[in-house]
């Protein structure tokens, strides 16, 4: 077994982050910290649960406060599509819709051809 003379953390040529295992004057190799982790089969502990995710909701009306929890957005369809957080446990308008301005009315297309139906 080669003795390691040196473990540095580098960013590599390729754009990856490794660990270089300097074993001699000339020598050096490297390899990814995963790697490296792995080979020395190090478990490290479990880390704390995170913080839920927010969904974004849609319907009619406004939504009630009861729909969801905090950080959601709801989207009304029947109403532009104006859109509402929660917060607090309520929702409130963002004074943001998801519907644009009307745009300008567009060219008159040609006129249709008639054929009689037999």
């Amino acid at each position: 077994m080669t003795q390691i003379r040196e473990l540095t953390y580098k960013a590599v040529p390729d754009g990856t982050e490794k660990v270089a295992i300097q074993e001699t004057d000339t020598t050096t190799k490297y390899t990814s910290i995963q790697a490296m982790i792995d080979a020395l089969g190090i478990t490290g502990a479990t880390g704390a649960a995170g913080a839920d995710g927010s969904i974004t909701r849609y319907g009619s009306g406004v939504p009630a406060n009861g729909l969801g929890a905090d950080n959601d957005v709801y989207i009304d369809i029947a109403n532009s599509g104006l859109v509402y957080y929660k917060a607090g446990g309520v929702y409130s308008s963002t004074g943001y819709s998801t519907t644009g301005a009307t745009g300008a009315t567009g060219a008159t297309g040609p006129e249709a051809q008639q054929q009689q139906v037999a």
